[in-house]
């Protein structure tokens, strides 16, 4: 049992329910959604990409494309020569840290407080 599963079934648990939804239950929840027509969502006329790089510079990123993943190498080692950086480098995909806001109790909000300030970001064409 994967630990969604695991969590899920707990929380069934805590209903009274079985395990895992029988077919009236899933049939019940099917009828549900379709009779429910999905909210209003923003027009979404621009292309994510552009957007992504836009909001990336904004933050005081930067942004490199490459065609490949193999290009990726490459593009970080032009990176880190631009900046005189050394080569050792640590490298990990981590999207959690762009953009974020965190509120104490006093609701007072910080933004960007829990990731880097500044950030190289190569995205690879043929992997989107």
């Amino acid at each position: 049992m994967s630990a969604r599963e695991n969590i899920l079934a707990r929380i069934r648990a805590r209903q009274a329910k079985s395990a895992l939804p029988d077919a009236d239950e899933r049939e019940a929840a099917r009828a549900h959604i379709a009779a429910h027509s999905q909210n209003p969502r923003p027009a979404t006329n621009w292309d994510p990409i552009a957007r992504f790089c836009a909001e990336a510079l904004e933050l005081a990123s930067t942004v490199d494309e490459v065609e490949s993943l193999a290009a990726a190498p490459a593009a970080v080692a032009r990176y880190l020569e631009a900046q005189r950086l050394p080569r050792e480098a640590v490298c990990w995909e981590a999207f959690a840290e762009l953009n974020w806001r965190a509120a104490d109790i006093e609701q007072t909000v910080t933004l960007g407080a829990h990731g880097p300030y500044r950030v190289h970001i190569i995205l690879v064409g043929n992997a989107l």
